[in-house]
């Protein structure tokens, strides 16, 4: 085949004998919980209308409260101070959970789905062919579920990762192009890369429940694939473009699915997706919503028209994007952002804006990673003229929600300057930046 297709008792005293019983009932209690005995499972979790969310609206204003309702206009929501509020879904950039919860993963030989539109998935491969694999993804029910090679990004085999493999499927999902898929391999410690063509897949004997077996044409070469030894598979990316769905769902387990809202009352939330039939889960299962928008564009997607950065000696740094300047994730308040821009003082960066743009908004600060340390001034120009000018912030400081007004701008530059701290620490963060219609 091609290189990608469809893949204690208080008050009277009890008698001797009374104590005796009790004593004997508590020490087998404890004994059975130290057992590890299930819970009783007729106690409710959390429910869902105990769920509060913070909903982030694309100027950064925030509504908290409860979730009331969803259509296919907008979401409704009850806030705290008493109020109810629907907003469109071109208003919204995201909406999380106030629960701060985590849920195990599911149980089983499940296998790491990386979606060709940013999805993740843990699922159970049950069939596999030239053209696609079939899954049973827990989160999204018990129904089988064919995916194409071309709606899959890249497959992880193990169940537990391995470091420096980890690492290497992470930068070939990065490099993805057209031509070629990739096979990982994990033989003795040692994590061994081969690009090539995928010829077959198959699942692997009934003993080794969720690994794949199958024959890849290399060096003009087919070379059977070890289940034992198969860590991962990158798939090429197809010629068209994947778009994601509308919105990005991030559950408690940290699987992701893209596709949309389809209807929710207080309790539960029905979303839509491309992998079958929509899912209803309560909303106890959400950790936040994601919103793409077409008014929207964030500044990591677009490329500069220049950088400049000034070392205070002469150490450079690069500009970072969706992390922070030294690579690790973006992180202001305790808060971690999957969007933004790192960059060290004292840096210029400036992009030339389409029409439309009326604001640019962010969170800026001090990465978490540094703090105390740094010291640092953001700037933001509009066609070279200051439009806002922050004040020196250091690692002491809260992240400062800045929204500023770039309406008939055709170019936009982000500065950070050096404080008073010379550079120590100017990790300086410019977390969610983006412009906005």
């Amino acid at each position: 085949m091609g290189s990608v297709r469809p893949i204690g008792f208080r008050g009277d005293r009890l008698p001797r004998a009374s104590r005796v019983a009790v004593c004997i009932a508590l020490l087998l209690l404890t004994f059975r919980v130290s057992l590890g005995a299930p819970a009783d499972e007729s106690a409710p979790e959390v429910a869902a209308t105990d769920v509060g969310f913070r909903l982030l609206t694309i100027e950064g204003a925030i509504v908290a409260g409860t979730i009331a309702r969803a259509t296919a206009d907008g979401l409704t929501i009850n806030g705290n101070d008493g109020s109810e509020q629907t907003l469109a879904y071109d208003e919204l950039l995201q909406l999380e959970s106030t629960a701060r919860r985590s849920d195990p993963p599911p149980r089983g030989a499940l296998s790491t789905l990386h979606l060709a539109d940013g999805g993740m998935l843990l699922g159970e491969i049950t069939g596999a062919t030239d053209e696609d694999v079939t899954v049973v993804v827990p989160t999204l029910g018990d129904a089988p579920r064919r995916l194409s090679f071309d709606a899959l990004a890249g497959i992880r085999l193990f169940d537990q990762p391995h470091k420096h493999a980890e690492e290497v499927f992470a930068t070939q999902r990065a490099r993805r192009a057209p031509g070629h898929d990739v096979v990982i391999l994990l033989r003795d410690g040692q994590v061994h890369t081969f690009k090539g063509s995928i010829e077959s897949l198959a699942t692997a004997d009934a003993d080794r429940p969720g690994r794949i077996r199958g024959r890849f044409q290399v060096g003009g070469q087919e070379v059977e694939l070890n289940p034992q030894t198969l860590y991962a598979i990158v798939f090429a990316s197809g010629l068209d473009e994947v778009v994601p769905g509308p919105m990005t769902l991030e559950l408690t387990t940290g699987e992701r699915v893209t596709g949309r809202l389809a209807g929710a009352d207080p309790e539960r939330f029905t979303f839509a997706h491309g992998l079958g039939a929509p899912t209803a889960l309560p909303w106890t299962r959400c950790r936040r919503i994601t919103f793409r928008n077409a008014r929207v564009a964030f500044l990591s997607d677009l490329e500069p028209v220049a950088v400049h950065q000034t070392p205070y000696l002469n150490v450079s740094w690069p500009l970072r994007r969706d992390r922070s300047v030294a690579n690790q994730p973006l992180r202001l308040g305790g808060k971690t952002y999957p969007k933004g821009l790192g960059m060290h003082s004292a840096c210029r960066v400036t992009y030339k804006l389409g029409d439309g743009y009326r604001q640019f908004a962010a969170d800026v600060g001090i990465d978490d990673a540094v703090r105390p340390r740094g010291s640092v001034v953001f700037r933001v120009l509009a066609d070279g003229k200051e439009r806002f000018q922050s004040g020196e912030i250091t690692g002491r400081d809260a992240p400062k929600t800045i929204l500023v007004d770039i309406a008939g701008a055709t170019t936009l530059t982000l500065v950070v300057e050096f404080g008073q701290d010379a550079d120590l620490g100017d990790h300086a963060n410019w977390a969610g930046a983006r412009v906005i219609k």
